[in-house]
């Protein structure tokens, strides 16, 4: 960004107020008018009033200029306020236009872009802004215009000193210029790094398990200590080259205003000016070259704001990936069904997520996709969402493309609940009512009974004027779902998005939130992801996906009765017995025998082996084993959902696989005697059921064969077998 476009977008900004520039313009050649007119009564008392010793043109002089100071410094009171004002609507509109374009650039912009460099714009560069629109710019605008009208002012005094003025200011521009340019491209470096370390330090912060987990510290400290030193070495090279541009210009009109006055003087002494003219003439060059060096003074501070303005304008050049056609209809009121036609879609052009899908969900249905990590399920959510759209097909809307109709209107028919429903820290009646603006209180009530959520409200204090805290975090989780329902229901939408709604809670509150579910969900299209097949076997079509594709499709009875995929997920997850409370599991040798490694041990180590294995359970973001420890443990997972995350050498670690209900783990490491190969972090509460390393080398012992078996058995999983 140069110079110029700095004042178009400023200009762009004062748009919205022309009576008020206006004013401020007229204000400021008030102020400027005097300052540069003033020395010319230095002139007229050398030369005409003292000589000729007339009284009477000294006091209509003086007079004069006490008028002028008395009506400068009022325009100058007035010219503050306007700037004032100025300032902080423009600055206002600045924010509200990164905010609200920020609210309709699509989901792949936030994936491409850190939430820590998000937060730089509207930190770091827009208070280089506001600096330079608060403090900057009104000293750079009164010394450009004080620069133009006294270089006027000069040649009406005389010509040839003027000339010379002329030159020496020339000069003060181009000396700088070069420098200017390559400030500025290192002022826009220098916000980008301060974004990226910005980026570091919230992945950091939110990341500690992980980092606690490798024993990271140190790598995290080594990686932030050489960003930290590539910032310092652009805000070096930044500071020093915007200092160099403050400072030619005021090197170069010191010596031009040695020449200058030492040809008046000589003018003077040879009698070819007089005196009076050489003073006015001499106080309007002071004038002049302080207004050179005042507008050497801000340019750092017009720099960092030219970087600021960059960097916002990068954000308001985005364009959304996903935005309503030209001339987008109003979607009706959903009637007949959702369609995906031959859809194909990748996240990224080198891998797909969904390949030439085609299915459909009816009015009323209640459905469900089930599958392996990765299989597409939220894909699918994203694109009847319309958060994307499809590479090829179509996703249709009682048989209108998506792509053709307003995406608002699509969304208000449809409640979404995620897995981690986030609410904001205003009160409870405010986090529900956001999902219908215009609920009224009955409404809102209506919503949280039928979440079964109004009685503890109620019961609290502030009932439903209680904040929520940061992220809901006054609540349990079980809590925040049901107030995230109730935000869902009060929208009395056509259509219930349930993504994974109850996967991070405890079995419990998993149970009682699904018993509600089923209740208030009585009559609606509902649309489920889950990897918990336990909670969808009601349902009137379950979709399984597996690499992208529908793989089966059917009701649970059908599904088990075929033997495919879903029977083996349903085979994996079943046969665990849990308490009342969700914290104590059983299994028996028949469920044992169900995992291929333990599945051709006899009845009686089987059994054996039951007896011996006990109940773990861990809360969410909790780490279970850590790369590089001694295997002490054999875990099966009950319920939960578990990352496997491996660090290799300094790079930081990468989640290789996500295991859930019915996975295993540690068998190998058991066996060989190997340390831990990988870091597992549970995403939710989970539930273990793991056997002591005695009792699996005991096993080893007892059945020279399970050796063999272990290796036979780690082709059947879903993940590398060295966890």
């Amino acid at each position: 960004m140069k110079a110029v476009d700095f004042f178009r977008t400023l200009r762009r900004y004062l748009r919205p107020y022309p009576g008020a520039s206006m004013m401020l313009a007229f204000l400021l050649l008030i102020d400027v008018a005097f300052t540069t007119a003033w020395p010319l009564g230095f002139k007229v008392i050398i030369d005409s009033a003292l000589p000729a010793k007339d009284a009477r043109l000294l006091a209509i002089v003086i007079g004069s200029l006490l008028a002028g100071v008395t009506v400068a410094s009022a325009a100058s009171f007035g010219r503050d306020y306007l700037y004032a004002y100025l300032n902080a609507n423009v600055l206002h509109d600045i924010r509200t236009a990164v905010f609200n374009h920020l609210q309709a650039l699509s989901l792949d912009f936030y994936a491409r872009v850190g939430t820590g460099d998000i937060m730089a714009r509207f930190s770091s560069d827009l208070a280089a802004i506001e600096h330079a629109i608060v403090m900057a710019m009104p000293s750079a605008v009164l010394s450009a215009l004080i620069i133009v009208l006294g270089a006027v002012m000069l040649f009406l005094l005389d010509w040839r000193l003027a000339t010379l003025t002329v030159v020496g200011l020339m000069a003060c521009v181009l000396a700088p210029r070069g420098v200017a340019k390559r400030a500025t491209t290192a002022g826009y470096g220098a916000k980008q790094q301060q974004g990226r370390l910005a980026d570091t330090v919230q992945e950091n912060v939110t990341s500690q398990t992980v980092v606690k987990a490798f024993g990271l510290q140190r790598h995290a400290d080594a990686g932030f200590e050489q960003q930290s030193r590539e910032l310092a070495r652009a805000s070096r090279r930044f500071g020093f080259l915007s200092y160099l541009v403050e400072r030619l210009p005021s090197v170069t009109i010191l010596v031009f205003e040695i020449v200058v006055i030492g040809t008046g003087i000589v003018l003077v002494f040879y009698g070819y000016q007089r005196l009076g003219t050489i003073v006015a003439f001499h106080a309007m060059f002071i004038y002049i070259s302080t207004s050179v060096t005042g507008l050497a003074n801000v340019m750092p501070a017009l720099l960092h704001a030219l970087a600021g303005f960059a960097r916002v304008d990068d954000v308001l050049d985005e364009r959304p990936l996903v935005a309503d056609a030209p001339g987008a209809a109003v979607a009706p009121r959903f009637s007949s069904s959702i369609r995906l036609e031959e859809v194909s879609f990748g996240y990224t052009p080198a891998h797909r997520s969904l390949i030439d899908m085609s299915l459909e969900i009816k009015k009323g249905q209640s459905v469900a996709f089930v599958g392996g990590s990765g299989s597409g399920k939220s894909t699918v959510l994203n694109l009847i969402l319309r958060f994307y759209d499809p590479v090829s097909g179509s996703v249709r809307f009682d048989g209108h493309d998506l792509r053709h109709l307003q995406q608002e209107s699509v969304r208000t028919q449809i409640g979404v609940v995620l897995q981690e429903s986030i609410l904001f820290n205003i009160s409870v009646r405010d986090n529900v009512r956001l999902g219908n603006p215009a609920a009224s209180d009955v409404d809102v009530e209506a919503a949280l009974r039928a979440a079964e959520i109004h009685d503890f409200v109620s019961s609290l204090p502030e009932g439903y004027d209680t904040l929520a805290g940061a992220r809901g975090s006054r609540f349990s989780g079980g809590q925040r779902q049901r107030i995230a329902l109730a935000r869902a229901l009060v929208r009395d939408p056509a259509i219930l998005i349930l993504d994974e709604a109850t996967s991070a809670l405890d079995p419990v509150s998993e149970a009682a939130i699904n018993e509600t579910l089923r209740r208030v969900t009585v009559g609606r299209t509902v649309i489920s992801v889950t990897h918990r097949l336990s909670t969808v076997t009601h349902v009137d079509r379950i979709f399984v996906l597996d690499h992208g594709r529908v793989a089966e499709e059917g009701r649970h009875e059908e599904l088990v009765a075929a033997r495919g995929l879903y029977a083996h997920l349903w085979r994996k997850q079943t046969g665990f017995l849990l308490n009342a409370e969700g914290d104590v599991a059983i299994i028996d040798a028949d469920r044992l025998r169900d995992i291929p490694i333990l599945s051709e041990l006899s009845d009686a180590i089987l059994e054996d082996l039951a007896d011996k294995i006990v109940t773990e359970r861990y809360p969410v973001d909790r780490t279970v084993v850590i790369q590089e420890d001694p295997a002490t443990r054999f875990y099966i997972i009950v319920r939960g959902k578990v990352e496997v995350i491996r660090h290799e050498g300094q790079n930081a670690g990468s989640v290789v696989a996500t295991l859930t209900d019915g996975d295993y783990f540690g068998d190998v490491a058991l066996v060989e005697n190997l340390r831990q190969t990988a870091t597992l972090v549970t995403r939710a509460p989970t539930v273990f059921l793991s056997l002591d390393q005695l009792y699996f080398w005991a096993l080893l012992q007892q059945a020279p064969e399970f050796r063999e078996l272990l290796a036979g058995g780690a082709g059947h999983r879903n993940y590398s077998p060295q966890y």
